[in-house]
Parts: structure tokens; C-alpha cells; sequence
């Protein structure tokens, strides 16, 4: 089932790792103490007693309301016509409309993006991975104070480009978050493929996402401007 069908029937219900962000992929066991909870992603696990919750897994509901307004800004960015401003602005009132979380990958990024990503975070999570950025992207990033990582390493560099809006909606292709990129998909030299089917948008979360997330965030492999007080996944 994809956005505009389920948004018409019912809100949506996310299970989320704490640890790596992945969506709904948790094996629960019973205990004499209660129940063992993991996840089948990063084999984060925590036990919980009968009647508490479980303290790594976040629960969150996608309101029909939401799942509607990504629906038609997905139809506008999808009905772009190749005029360069169209297309910044339709792809950045997109990303504006994420509520609860922004996850994505990026091989480069910009100024302009960053401070994007600054203001989504004011009203929804954002999380992300950066293959490769210069020092001086790399102390914008620091500064910003943003949930994201960079690449310290040559051969631990993803060059995918993903972006996922809620767990429900999901944008790959060849554009790097940054106008440059943007302005070169007005041109028709980058691609921007939206997708929202939910058991492909999960899959793409959570295998090109969550998966580096959780694999390489330790600090071997990236740097990044989490507070100390932060786990250090």
C-alpha cells in the first residue's frame, strides 16, 4: 500500500530503534522477567519487565492529516517541469513537511542544506551521514549541532543519496543535498526518484541508513557533534 491509499484509511504506527533509527524490525521474546526486545538491525537489545515499556524502541503514529500533506507534496515534486526554482522550492517545502523525523545520506552537502536542515530540526528529528566534507563543512557541521556524521575515512565513504520523511515517504537518485544538485535536476543532469510504497521505503531506511548508521558512527570512522551525554552508538 502506498502514501495516498493508506492516508485515506488510517495513521500509521512506527516501532524505531533508538540506537540506529531502523523501522519496525524487532524480535521479542518472552522471559521469566518479562519480555527481551532486539533489534534485527543493529542487535540492539533491552529487557523489560511485564509492564514498562520498552526503553530502546520509540513508538510514534503518522496522523492521516500527515500522511495527506506528504501526499500532495510528493505529487508536486513530482510534476516538475524543469524550471530551476520550481524545483528548489517545491523539493525544500517537501522536506519542510517532515513532523516527526528526517533521516538521510548524503556523499556532499552544502551551507544552504545545512541551514535546511537547522530549521527542520526545530520541529522534527533530524539524523544523517555525509561521505566526505571539507574542513570547512565540517566545522559548519560541528556547529550546527546536528545529528550528523561525516566520514573520516577513504574507503568508508557512502555515495548513496537517500532521504526518508517520516518513515513513510522516501527520496533516492543521483542529487546530493545541495542547489548545485538541485539546479542540475532542473537540467535534467541529476535525478531525484520518489517512492511511497511503506515496505520499500522501510527497506530503504533500514538498508542503507540504519544499517551505516549503527555499523560506522563509532568514532574509528566518523567524527561527529554529538554531546557527550549522547550514547555512543
Amino acid at each position: 500500500m502506498d502514501l495516498k491509499e493508506y492516508s485515506e484509511k488510517q495513521e500509521i504506527r512506527h516501532r524505531v530503534c533508538k540506537c540506529c533509527y531502523g523501522v519496525n524490525e524487532w524480535s521479542v521474546k518472552s522471559t521469566d522477567d518479562g519480555y527481551l526486545y532486539e533489534c534485527e538491525i543493529c542487535g540492539s537489545s533491552s529487557q523489560e519487565t511485564w509492564s514498562g515499556d520498552c526503553r530502546i524502541m520509540e513508538v510514534f503514529n503518522v496522523s492521516t492529516n500527515q500522511l495527506e500533506l506528504l501526499s500532495k507534496k510528493i505529487g508536486t515534486v513530482n510534476s516538475l517541469d524543469g524550471n530551476n526554482s520550481d524545483t528548489r522550492d517545491s523539493f525544500i517545502n517537501l522536506l519542510y513537511s517532515s513532523r516527526h523525523s528526517l533521516n538521510f545520506v548524503t556523499y556532499n552537502i552544502d551551507s544552504f542544506f545545512l541551514g535546511v536542515l537547522s530549521i527542520i530540526n526545530i520541529f522534527s528529528e533530524v539524523r544523517g551521514i555525509v561521505g566526505k566534507a571539507s574542513d570547512y563543512m565540517l566545522g559548519e557541521i560541528e556547529r550546527s549541532g546536528l545529528q550528523i556524521m561525516v566520514s573520516k575515512e577513504k574507503n568508508l565513504k557512502p555515495h548513496q543519496k537517500l532521504v526518508i520523511l517520516d518513515g513513510v515517504c522516501a527520496l533516492t537518485g543521483s542529487a546530493n543535498l545541495s542547489l548545485n544538485a538541485l539546479t542540475n535536476v532542473a537540467l535534467n543532469n541529476e535525478i531525484i526518484d520518489t517512492h511511497t510504497n511503506f515496505q520499500k521505503v522501510e527497506k530503504l531506511n533500514n538498508s542503507y541508513f540504519s544499517k551505516h548508521f549503527s555499523k560506522f558512527s563509532s568514532p574509528t570512522h566518523y567524527t561527529t557533534p554529538l554531546d557527550d551525554d549522547d550514547v555512543p552508538f
